[in-house]
């Protein structure tokens, strides 16, 4: 793909090449999660018969064309086995009565179908490795988060990571889900905002990196400030909340983890993303971040 072409505004900040899956990946999956556009690359429907054109002519799912892209330009170093989840073909039609009963909101059914599966609350029934948690909390359905799902699961189900590697905490935070959905989860277990994801990036930190400030604010204010500062490992993503909650003009978050811990004003965030903002913003302090607002 050429990089000569038009890059979308607000979508991603560099065309796809080489060099840069990983993050593109990120960019493209957080946009159409966040336009509820994510299900219809996992779905297993025909799509429009597609234009003709190059290599995507004869594709049939929008599945097939982001495998396509992947097979293109995700590195090979990369474990292909860590991004595809394989489910039993005999088990496809049975997971996808439950994975619209948990879409459309039937709480009878997808209670009846758990009663039926007691282990359905902790299997994977997409092909990015996602429980009925994760659906259900994509499509906001608070009732079904709360009283049927959530209820049945242990503590350590809340930390089960899909195969991107993040939560269905940090799905909701993609979702911009309410906040009663991410308070019946943290009830469960109440390491759920500090559980690093794949991308090094805790479920606390991404809320005010994708500008998700109500929610951010609700788990800054349920998160024990001793386990921000518990090992240098979470006060290198204490510096990285700082630094978010200033960019994202949260001064006063940044101010009262400052106020407790006075040294993180003076590190450096080492950021894992590979994209230009980020790699500037992880040279930075967050006393340097902060001279560069426009306040």
């Amino acid at each position: 793909m050429s990089r000569q072409g038009v890059v979308p505004a607000g979508i991603v900040h560099q065309l796809l090449d080489n060099e840069n899956y990983l993050d593109w990946s990120v960019w493209v999956k957080t946009y159409l999660m966040g336009e509820d556009l994510w299900d219809i690359v996992e779905s297993m429907d025909e799509p429009p018969k597609p234009e003709d054109g190059d290599e995507f002519k004869n594709i049939t799912s929008a599945k097939e064309a982001w495998d396509i892209l992947e097979g293109k330009f995700k590195p090979q170093s990369e474990s292909e086995d860590d991004d595809k989840v394989n489910i039993p073909n005999d088990q496809y039609q049975q997971h996808e009565r439950f994975h619209k009963a948990l879409q459309d909101g039937d709480r009878n059914a997808t209670r009846e179908f758990i009663t039926q599966h007691p282990k359905a609350v902790r299997t994977i029934i997409t092909l990015t490795g996602r429980t009925a948690l994760y659906v259900a909390v994509m499509a906001g359905h608070t009732e079904i988060v709360e009283t049927v799902l959530v209820e049945k699961m242990s503590p350590k189900d809340l930390e089960m990571k899909d195969s991107i590697g993040i939560t269905a905490l940090t799905a909701a935070i993609y979702y911009n889900a309410n906040i009663k959905i991410a308070e019946c989860m943290i009830q469960k277990n109440k390491k759920s905002p500090i559980v690093v994801d794949q991308g090094e990036v805790m479920p606390l930190v991404m809320a005010f990196r994708v500008n998700h400030i109500e929610m951010g604010r609700y788990l800054y204010s349920i998160t024990p400030i001793e386990d921000l500062l518990a090992s240098d490992g979470n006060r290198a993503h204490a510096v990285g909340l700082i630094n978010q909650a200033i960019i994202g003009k949260c001064y006063d978050v940044a101010l009262h983890l400052l106020q407790r811990c006075p040294q993180l004003a003076t590190t450096i965030h080492t950021s894992t993303l590979r994209s230009p903002v980020h790699r500037n913003i992880s040279k930075w302090t967050s006393i340097q971040i902060l001279a560069k607002m426009d306040i």
